[in-house]
């Protein structure tokens, strides 16, 4: 049986999985459970994420903060290396092994810190640099490691701050995002501010404020330089960038997005300035080496499918969503107040407070009527109205009547419906498994 035939379900307060004929083949015992994807699946106990095969069994380690399905062979996770312990009567020198040094205790209580016997506390490592939060009083406390031991000095938000101000701060706690294999292993460590899954090759990570591309190596491709990203489709990618208003005129082919990413810094110093300017943030496309082939002019932008892109501009004293094609041309005029992606050859817009799909050429195909219309996926498409979900067809015919109170769309031949609070899957005709 393949992983294709593992649907999750919520049973007794956990997830679990089931099989095409509604039989459950993985007991619910996860406190949340995703969709098999590249073969595994992402699965959570308590705090803890890790990877389940189809049979269950549980092949990458519960060891993460947070973790993303596989794609491409690589799944992004957040680690954070920490340990928890009771503080005892009696200490050692060796945090590793549980304990807090007394020395370390003392100083505590020299700046006027008490921790009371088997209080709970918590340590983070990172590299030569730790620190320990006691959560009953929610304090951090920052310290430095020497050797095997640490040190008794304690930099953080106290009054040893003013006493010991030789010591460098810690400015940086938590976890950090990697990208591992199937079996398990980092292939790119630990380094990351955030991450997104590999798409077309290349994933999306985040650098102190910024975002770039990396590819599976870990080799930055495009540097962080974005106030944000998108992933990769069909070649491209919106990214957000820092721009000039009108009143500054730039070169005619800014071939390099460095122009706009470090605006002050590049049009000072190449005298572009015309007149007084102002700064805000823009929307455009980049390729897969980094180069920008749609100029940021949108208020936002979302992925390319089937060859378009929905975009905002805008129109008068508003903005609305409107469609580009690959070559920045807007093929279906800013003219909605919300829109998607196409998909199957339609897409859902929202006209005069109700929503609808029109086709690539900006024809209304099923007229606005939904207070909520989803993408089509495998020939139908989610639609609400006065709260109650069904499905329609491509020339928006109801095939499964409006009657779930919540659902999703179709996958694998299935969708995920509730009424009154129960779940179940559905096939296409409306019956369930």
């Amino acid at each position: 049986m393949t992983s294709a035939e593992r649907f999750p379900i919520f049973h007794n307060g956990k997830w679990g999985y089931i099989d095409r004929n509604a039989n459950i083949v993985i007991e619910p015992q996860f406190n949340d459970a995703g969709r098999f994807s590249d073969g595994l699946a992402n699965v959570r106990i308590e705090d803890e994420c890790g990877y389940i095969d189809p049979s269950g069994k549980i092949v990458i380690g519960l060891q993460f903060e947070a973790a993303f399905d596989f794609t491409e062979g690589l799944a992004a996770v957040y680690v954070v290396n920490r340990s928890l312990f009771q503080t005892e009567s009696t200490f050692q020198p060796d945090l590793d092994k549980g304990v807090i040094p007394s020395g370390l205790r003392q100083q505590f209580e020299y700046t006027g810190i008490a921790l009371p016997q088997n209080t709970l506390v918590e340590v983070v490592e990172r590299g030569s640099e730790w620190t320990i939060t006691d959560p009953l009083n929610e304090h951090t406390y920052f310290v430095e490691k020497d050797d095997d031991a640490l040190d008794v000095y304690i930099k953080g938000r106290t009054q040893a701050e003013k006493q010991l101000p030789d010591y460098k701060r810690l400015e940086k706690v938590g976890g950090e995002w990697g990208y591992i294999d199937k079996t398990g292993e980092f292939i790119i460590e630990p380094q990351f501010d955030n991450a997104a899954p590999f798409s077309e090759g290349l994933a999306r990570v985040k650098v102190g404020e910024r975002w770039g591309y990396i590819d599976k190596t870990g080799k930055q491709v495009i540097p962080p330089i974005f106030n944000n990203a998108s992933d990769f489709s069909e070649g491209l990618a919106g990214v957000e960038t820092t721009s000039l208003s009108s009143a500054v005129a730039t070169p005619k082919k800014a071939k390099s997005y460095l122009i706009y990413a470090t605006y002050l810094l590049s049009i000072f110093k190449f005298g572009f300035i015309r007149n007084a300017m102002t700064a805000g943030t823009k929307y455009g496309f980049i390729d897969r080496t980094g180069e920008i082939v749609i100029e940021p002019q949108f208020e936002s932008a979302f992925n390319f499918s089937e060859g378009l892109a929905c975009v905002r501009a805008h129109v008068g004293l508003s903005t609305k969503c409107g469609y580009i094609d690959r070559y920045g041309n807007m093929v279906i005029d800013p003219q909605f107040r919300w829109a998607d992606r196409f998909s199957e050859g339609l897409a859902s817009v929202e006209i005069k407070g109700k929503r609808g799909y029109i086709n690539k050429r900006g024809g209304v195909m099923i007229k606005p009527q939904f207070d909520d219309a989803a993408n089509f996926s495998e020939g139908l498409a989610l639609v609400e109205i006065d709260g109650k979900f069904g499905y329609i067809n491509a020339t928006g015919q109801f095939i499964i009547a409006l009657q779930f109170d919540w659902a999703e769309n179709f996958s694998d031949g299935l969708a995920l419906v509730v009424v009154d609070g129960r779940q179940g899957y559905i096939d296409k005709t409306g019956n369930y498994i």
